[in-house]
């Protein structure tokens, strides 16, 4: 290990200074190489040091016994059910395509929305059938990634046939959606060149399953949990707003991904700690509307300290007024009871 706490990478020919080190935003689960790219938790390194499995009832009766004896840690492991053994090979998978996705980088997309410091999200642009392809390499079976719910959609064609559609390809930017621990739980993808006349929306993500579901899901808290339950937690619409706030240096953030603020947001935000939030959704009638349900529906039910920062007119959203060269955190807020006219 090295002095200033990095150490060489097991993931590949790692010469010279270190370049290997815990990830402190992952509550030190994870570590991350600055030269590879490799993400990896333990059970990463047992693999590759040990050449234990990763999968299948084989991960339970052979790779967590050993780590935990490694670690001097008492383990008592029942049968475990299939549900349980179906998400934890679902959390596998989402770490293994997150991997991946991390070595293919698209600073090019990024330079021009006018984005940075987005280092505590995984995002990048890469084809379908390279992920496939290593995904296959790693021992993955192809129907298992397709039945996922992970990888790939489906929808009708012109025709009328059902076709499957990728989340992740080389004509989208990639976004990782992780739990609060820091853990790949789906992804949310932007099309780079999106025409509403050809495409059928701006941004598809994965499906909902056992490790991912988007109506309680706050893409982005685990970047900075520490300061969103001393400072209070922002909340924004879509993955373009939150990179927007990453951009600016604001880490508590998370965006909803275009779904209406609903009670198991704010239960989960309660669940984390969190006791202050700050609320700008777009500035259109649809993020009107969705911030009017929330009070008269939701926050009156389960009161929360929470806060309004309106985008004027003429942006639309955060993404366009940080993108506009305006300070986000100079931006005034106001209670939700502040305003008869609410926020508009």
């Amino acid at each position: 290990k090295h002095s200033r706490g990095h150490f060489y990478c097991v993931f590949h020919d790692d010469r010279g200074k270190p370049s290997m080190a815990l990830n402190p935003h992952s509550g030190n689960l994870f570590a991350k190489c600055f030269s590879c790219g490799k993400s990896a938790d333990i059970f990463d390194f047992a693999n590759q040091i040990d050449g234990l499995p990763l999968q299948g009832v084989e991960f339970y009766n052979l790779t967590v016994p050993k780590v935990a004896e490694a670690l001097k840690v008492k383990v008592s492991l029942g049968a475990p059910s299939e549900t349980s053994r179906l998400k934890a090979t679902l959390h596998r998978l989402a770490a293994d395509v997150a991997n991946i996705l991390i070595q293919y980088p698209n600073n090019d997309y990024v330079i021009k929305r006018g984005w940075s410091n987005l280092t505590r999200i995984v995002t990048g642009t890469v084809g379908i059938d390279v992920v496939l392809d290593k995904l296959k390499s790693q021992g993955w079976n192809e129907q298992f990634i397709a039945d996922s719910k992970l990888v790939f959609g489906y929808r009708r064609d012109d025709d009328g046939n059902i076709i499957r559609v990728p989340f992740i390809d080389a004509d989208k930017f990639t976004f990782t959606i992780s739990d609060s621990g820091g853990r790949p739980i789906g992804f949310i993808s932007r099309q780079i060149d999106y025409d509403k006349e050809k495409h059928h929306s701006k941004y598809i993500h994965s499906y909902n399953s056992l490790i991912f579901e988007k109506s309680k899901t706050l893409f982005g808290v685990h970047c900075d949990l520490k300061a969103a339950k001393e400072h209070g937690l922002y909340i924004v619409e879509g993955p373009g707003d939150l990179a927007a706030l990453h951009s600016a240096g604001i880490y508590n953030a998370v965006c909803i991904m275009g779904v209406a603020l609903s009670e198991m947001h704010l239960l989960e935000i309660k669940k984390l700690g969190i006791r202050k939030i700050m609320v700008s959704l777009d500035s259109d009638e649809a993020g009107a509307a969705a911030m009017e349900r929330f009070i008269d529906n939701v926050l009156v039910k389960n009161p929360i300290d929470c806060h309004l920062k309106c985008i004027p007119a003429p942006y639309k959203d955060a993404d366009e007024y940080i993108g506009g060269g305006h300070s986000y955190i100079e931006l005034p807020e106001q209670t939700t009871f502040q305003s008869s006219e609410r926020f508009f």
